[in-house]
């Protein structure tokens, strides 16, 4: 990003994809991650990045992670929710 509308910047958004914390979205509305483990359509309420500084794309994975992907250990931040 290199600049900000000031549509983006004074709109109510519930984060990246709906990622962001229930407690703090517009609406109270339910995570994406959540509500997908919630409805047993992912077994894991996580998310990866593959995040590729060569010729190859980068990737989101949701409920899991890529193990065609995965080439040493994983870098990760476990954030809890707290109401």
């Amino acid at each position: 990003m290199t600049s900000l509308t000031l549509q983006f910047a004074t709109a109510q958004m519930d984060g990246i994809l709906g990622m962001g914390y229930q407690n703090i979205s517009v609406n109270n509305l339910t995570p994406l991650v959540v509500a997908l483990k919630n409805n047993n359509e992912i077994q894991n309420n996580v998310v990866t990045f593959n995040l590729n500084h060569s010729n190859k794309d980068s990737t989101l994975t949701i409920g899991g992670y890529d193990d065609s992907e995965k080439s040493g250990d994983f870098n990760y931040h476990n954030v809890v929710e707290q109401g």
